[in-house]
C-alpha cells in the first residue's frame, strides 16, 4: 500500500488478503493469480488501471471481495468476473465506465453485491436495470448512492429513466394487444369470407352429380327398353304421316309405310339380339 509498485507480482499460494491501493498501477496482468487459490480480499483502489482483461482475475475461485474504486477504468473484457465465482463484494466506483458485458452483469447479480456510482453509464435501460438490481443491497440502503447515466452530455438519474422505461414498454405491449386483435379480427372476417365461399360451392357440386347421375340412369333405361319405346310412339309417327289425299291411296301408302316399319324393327330386333349375342 502506497509504494510506488507499478508492477503487481505473483502472490503465494497461502495469501489470503492483498492490498495494493495507493501505487501507479496500470493494469492488473494476465494470469498473476493463478496459484492465489486462498486470496479472499484483493484491493486495488486508487491506482491507474485503464482496462480489465478476460484472464486478469483466473485463479481467484475463493475471492470474496474486489477493489477497483478511483482508478481510470474504460472498459472491462466480457467474461472478466465469471471465474469469481465466490465474490461477494465488488467496488466499481469513481471510474470512467459506460458499460459491463450482459454475461458478466448476469454472472454477478446472482451472488455479489457492486457499488457503482460515479460513472458515466450510457443511458440504456435494459442494462440499468441490471446494474440497479447489482447494487440493490437491503444491509446498504441508507448509504447508497444513487445511479446517475449519461446522455448527449447530461446527465441522468437511473431511477426517472427506468420508470421512462416502464412506460414506454407498457405502451407497446399496448399497442401489440392492439394489432394483435385487428389481426385476429381480420383472420376472422377472412375465414368467414371462406366459409361462405365453401357454402355456395358445395351445393352447386351436389346439383352437378345429381344431374349427371340422372342423365347416366336415363341412358341406360332408354336402351333397356328402347324396343318397347319404338313400338309405343311408331302409331302416332304413322298418323302424322297420313294426310288430307285419297283413301285407298293412304291405305296403300299407310301399308307399305307399316311394312317398312315392321321390317326395319325385325331388322332391329335381330341386330341388338346379335350385338346382345356378342356381348
Amino acid at each position: 500500500m502506497g509504494s510506488n509498485i507499478s508492477v503487481l507480482p505473483v502472490l503465494s499460494r497461502t495469501l489470503q488478503e492483498a492490498d495494493f491501493s495507493y501505487n501507479i498501477l496500470r493494469e492488473v496482468g494476465e494470469d498473476k493469480f493463478l496459484r492465489a487459490r486462498k486470496l479472499h480480499h484483493l484491493n486495488l483502489a486508487h491506482n491507474h488501471i485503464r482496462e480489465i482483461k478476460e484472464r486478469d482475475f483466473y485463479g481467484l475461485k475463493t475471492l470474496h471481495r474486489l477493489d477497483l474504486a478511483h482508478n481510470s477504468l474504460h472498459t472491462v473484457a466480457a467474461s472478466s468476473f465469471i471465474p469469481l465465482h465466490q465474490l461477494r463484494h465488488l467496488h466499481l466506483q469513481h471510474n470512467h465506465l459506460t458499460h459491463l458485458d450482459a454475461r458478466d452483469l448476469h454472472a454477478l447479480s446472482t451472488h455479489a453485491h457492486a457499488t457503482l456510482h460515479h460513472n458515466p453509464w450510457a443511458c440504456q435501460c435494459q442494462m440499468l436495470a441490471a446494474l440497479t438490481q447489482l447494487q440493490a443491497c437491503p444491509d446498504c440502503k441508507h448509504k447508497r448512492i444513487p445511479l446517475n447515466c449519461t446522455e448527449r452530455d447530461h446527465q441522468q438519474e437511473v431511477s426517472s429513466l427506468l420508470r421512462t422505461c416502464l412506460h414506454a414498454i407498457q405502451a407497446t405491449q399496448g399497442l401489440q394487444d392492439e394489432s394483435d386483435e385487428d389481426l385476429s379480427e381480420e383472420q376472422d372476417v377472412g375465414g368467414e369470407a371462406q366459409t361462405g365461399g365453401a357454402v355456395l360451392i358445395v351445393p352447386s357440386l351436389v346439383i352437378l352429380i345429381v344431374i349427371g347421375v340422372g342423365l347416366a340412369c336415363g341412358y341406360r333405361l332408354y336402351k333397356k327398353h328402347r324396343r318397347v319405346i319404338r313400338s309405343t310412339f311408331s302409331p302416332v309417327f304413322c298418323g302424322c304421316c297420313s294426310g288430307g289425299g285419297g283413301g285407298a291411296n293412304n291405305n296403300n301408302v299407310n301399308h307399305h309405310h307399316h311394312h317398312q316399319e315392321a321390317s326395319q324393327l325385325r331388322s332391329g330386333e335381330l341386330q341388338d339380339s346379335d350385338t346382345e349375342t356378342e356381348m
